[in-house]
């Protein structure tokens, strides 16, 4: 893999981390302007 893509997957997955741990507020436009639908859960996957 290229290096600065991967740079750039890995401070991409720091700030998802951030965001996700109320550490960041994510850009307004990045954020959905509809409700994320639920998807079907996989056969494999326990409830």
């Amino acid at each position: 893999m290229d290096k600065t893509l991967f740079e750039n997957l890995v401070r991409s997955m720091e700030e998802m981390v951030a965001i996700e741990k109320g550490h960041v507020v994510p850009a307004p436009e990045n954020k959905y302007k509809l409700p994320v639908p639920m998807l079907k859960q996989s056969a494999n996957m326990p409830d």
